[in-house]
């Protein structure tokens, strides 16, 4: 036998051996002593002899036999005699990939109860995988989702949601036409406001001129005195009881002249004519001041204001009848609030719990205030007076609640909801940057809640002037 021979039987035998050893010792348990129980599960796909048994992730066991016993499979594990196993352990399967490789992962129980011998039950198994109630559950929401695009295919096609959509442009045509209108005959009264300011202004200078000229005369008339004194103080050639006469007289007028001038300074003193009136009514001057400041104030509201109408259509979930929602809102660009006013509209579905109320057109107006991300508003929300709140921490993103009808069974009428401008940008021409998306719970806190999805659109004041020109007349 040459050397190349030996070499030959001897990687052969050791190669063997430890096949040989590998498939004996597959299966063993790095422990001491082992011990057998038995479960009960209605599905065993994926799970084999040999199958892994973990507690905690830490491998304890193996399945020894999978046996069908009156139409469940019956599992013979043999465990670790360090792990034992109490009365309410929990057996679950869980699948490992998506090849459908399974383990067992045991929850060995409370030490307080009563401990399970070797060959005894466990009871409490629970069979389904997380990754099958995964798919049920992306299932669910798929036909959520088919059920929801349906209806909304209902609602614009066979239920009017174009016609809808037309009524609401044709409304806020009409809307920013009259606003227009109205702007005008404010304008117009603005300016005879205005004329008839600038007409008390020319009296009170005509006043004031009359007056002056009186007051000038006085002074000539003093000025004249004054010469006369001395045209008589340059006679002295003996005529000087002619110049006392002639001096007596012009002391008479000059009395008579400064009598003239207290007259009139106490008239003005006292109020009196038209200079005295202008002096001393302080009235006049807070009212004159009164009507510049509310010309100001009035040119300020009317011309910066921003006009914005919106609408927006929910699908509620559990009634399956829809609301809708239109209002118009008038911003300040610059003080960081608005009005707003508008209508709420109910189609109710198929839930018998909703009163005939709900088909009721109900109306809204509320003042808002901004404070950098947050904004409270509060008025008349649905026919009822409420408060609301608006948070939004992102450009395209805001959360929203409302709360109204304090008075109504089970507690106030609360609203909570979320919008989301996926496409919005207010530079761009993009006519898809009006769209929105909304969700949330309606009537929270009764039992009467029920949970809507919605889409609405919002047109600021430069999209409504893009638009009304193309919007068909009605």
């Amino acid at each position: 036998m040459n050397r190349l021979v030996k070499i030959g039987l001897f990687v052969l035998i050791t190669g063997a051996g430890s096949i040989y050893y590998v498939v004996q010792t597959a299966d063993s348990l790095d422990a001491p002593s082992t011990y057998q129980v038995q479960a009960y599960i209605k599905d065993a796909s994926g799970l084999r002899p040999g199958t892994q048994v973990w507690v905690a992730g830490v491998d304890v066991g193996r399945i020894r036999e999978i046996d069908l016993e009156q139409g469940q499979a019956r599992l013979m594990m043999e465990l670790s005699s360090n792990v034992p196993v109490y009365r309410d352990a929990v057996i679950r399967k869980q699948t490992q990939s998506m090849l459908g490789n399974a383990i067992v992962a045991l929850d060995p129980g409370s030490p307080r109860s009563v401990p399970i011998q070797h060959g005894g039950v466990i009871q409490n198994v629970v069979s389904s995988s997380g990754m099958e109630q995964a798919f049920g559950s992306i299932d669910e929401l798929a036909k959520e989702m088919e059920s929801f695009m349906t209806n909304l295919n209902s609602f614009m096609n066979e239920q009017g949601g174009y016609a809808a959509i037309e009524d609401i442009l044709t409304i806020s045509r009409d809307t920013v036409a009259n606003t227009s209108r109205m702007v005008e005959v404010n304008l117009a009264l603005l300016q005879e406001s205005l004329e008839n300011i600038a007409a008390v202004t020319e009296r009170l200078e005509s006043s004031s001129s009359s007056d002056l000229q009186d007051l000038s005369s006085i002074l000539r008339n003093t000025a004249g005195i004054t010469e006369r004194v001395d045209l008589l103080l340059s006679r002295q050639n003996g005529r000087i009881e002619d110049t006392m006469v002639s001096l007596q007289a012009s002391i008479e007028n000059l009395n008579a002249s400064l009598e003239n001038i207290k007259n009139v300074t106490a008239k003005i003193e006292r109020g009196e004519g038209n200079i005295g009136k202008l002096i001393n009514d302080e009235d006049l001057y807070v009212r004159i001041d009164n009507v510049v400041t509310g010309v100001d104030e009035y040119l300020d509201s009317a011309l910066g204001m921003d006009v914005q109408v919106g609408f927006r259509s929910e699908y509620m979930t559990i009634d399956q009848g829809t609301k809708n929602h239109a209002d118009v809102r008038l911003v300040y660009e610059d003080k960081g609030k608005y009005y707003s006013v508008g209508v709420v509209s109910s189609i109710a579905g198929m839930s018998d719990s909703e009163s005939d109320e709900d088909d009721e057109l109900r109306f809204s107006a509320q003042l808002a205030r901004e404070y950098g991300p947050l904004t409270l508003r509060g008025g008349v929300i649905e026919n009822s007076v409420g408060l609301g709140l608006e948070l939004s921490p992102l450009d395209r993103l805001s959360l929203a609640s409302e709360v109204f009808r304090f008075n109504q069974d089970g507690g106030p009428y609360l609203r909570g909801y979320g919008t989301f401008y996926p496409l919005y940008d207010p530079q761009s021409s993009n006519p898809l940057n009006w769209l929105y998306l909304a969700g949330g719970v309606d009537n929270a806190l009764t039992s009467d809640r029920d949970y809507f999805l919605g889409l609405g659109l919002r047109f600021t004041d430069n999209d409504l002037k893009g638009i009304l020109p193309y919007a068909p007349s009605p």
